[in-house]
């Protein structure tokens, strides 16, 4: 609908020849509903890349780590990756604020452009991993107030607002 009405005022400003000028606002206008077309399932090939990639972050800390399938299990316990966890709204949403980003302050070489949105989404995968192999580390440590971390009624952890924070800075 924001794209329609976009399109619409463009159409209202100048001839549909001259519509050319108003490509990166009606880009921009296209993006906004792309939040809620991630209300669908997610691709199940996401979770497994998640788990594998915090299967390298823990790998990297010394942890012995195992994963199957979108399982990661650590001596003490494991985390399920569910597809709410994959961290495609954050992805999307940089990718999103990138693409504005772009056409704001457009750089010399498209290329640039391309580049810093590709950084943008694989930043967002990146700060994601790490927030699971967090929540792995915590789930598998004997702490005795970890079930703060996960609220189960929600499928989610009380590290998605902080680590989104962090991805967003």
């Amino acid at each position: 609908l924001p794209f329609l009405a976009g399109l619409g005022l463009a159409l209202l400003a100048a001839a549909p020849q001259q519509l050319r000028r108003f490509l990166p606002s009606l880009a921009i206008l296209a993006l906004l509903p792309l939040m809620r077309a991630l209300q669908i399932p997610y691709p199940i090939q996401l979770t497994y890349a998640t788990a594998h990639l915090t299967k390298f972050f823990l790998i990297l800390c010394g942890l012995p780590v195992a994963v199957q399938g979108n399982l990661v299990s650590l001596p003490g316990g494991s985390v399920t990756v569910a597809s709410q966890c994959t961290g495609l709204p954050a992805m999307v949403q940089l990718m999103t604020i990138a693409i504005i980003f772009a056409v704001v302050f457009p750089m010399r070489w498209r290329w640039q452009n391309l580049l810093m949105i590709l950084c943008a989404v694989s930043l967002a995968f990146l700060i994601n991993g790490v927030r699971i192999a967090l929540l792995a580390i915590i789930n598998s440590s004997d702490f005795p107030g970890k079930a703060w971390w996960f609220r189960s009624e929600e499928h989610t952890s009380e590290l998605q607002s902080p680590c989104n924070l962090v991805c967003r800075l």
